[in-house]
């Protein structure tokens, strides 16, 4: 019996080969750096130098904002205790003792004789208070020119619209008094004619 190939050499299995095109190659140059101890020792001072000034810009920064913070606190504190001690205290007792300490600034330092003036006291610090004069009677003299000036500049009061029927022998109208709505006014010619007309309406 013959024996078959394909028995002898087994099974055959084609193998592809893919081909790579380089179509550039870059070929490295020669870089050569001449080392000494000198160089060796600048860079290490360069940086050195750099850490230590990067550590010292850090620990200034850290400063600073502690130092803003404290500053923060303290002023807000003292603006919280003067204003404790502002809304409890009575100025004006104060004053009134004999050797109260404290300096009164007057504002304003001189006003008009026979004025009415209120006073209003503000602390300014620990030893200084102002005195703030206040007229009280400026807004009274505004308004009564302001009323004068319309009482003066009032325009005449417009006539009624349409043409007053004639009064013949009758006497004028009464005004009316104190306290009493006012008269009506006088009918439109418009309005009395569809009077009339209705009036002879009814009449047919």
């Amino acid at each position: 019996q013959q024996d078959n190939p394909e028995d002898d050499q087994g099974d055959l299995t084609e193998i592809s080969i893919d081909e790579i095109e380089v179509e550039d190659v870059h070929v490295a140059d020669t870089f050569s750096v001449e080392i000494s101890a000198q160089s060796i020792e600048d860079a290490e001072i360069d940086i050195i130098l750099k850490e230590k000034n990067d550590h010292h810009q850090r620990i200034k920064e850290r400063i600073e904002s502690r130092r803003r913070r404290r500053l923060a606190e303290v002023r807000a504190s003292t603006a919280k205790m003067w204003e404790s001690h502002a809304a409890g205290e009575d100025i004006l007792a104060l004053l009134s003792k004999e050797g109260h300490g404290q300096t009164v600034i007057v504002e304003p330092s001189s006003v008009e004789a026979g004025g009415l003036y209120g006073a209003t006291f503000i602390r300014l610090d620990g030893e200084t208070i102002l005195k703030l004069r206040t007229p009280l009677n400026e807004g009274f003299r505004v308004i009564e020119e302001d009323t004068q000036d319309e009482e003066l500049g009032l325009p005449d009061l417009p006539l009624p619209p349409g043409s007053l029927p004639p009064l013949g022998d009758l006497p004028p109208l009464p005004l009316p008094q104190s306290g009493m709505p006012p008269l009506p006014p006088p009918p439109l010619p418009s309005s009395s004619a569809l009077s009339t007309l209705r009036e002879e309406i009814e009449n047919d």
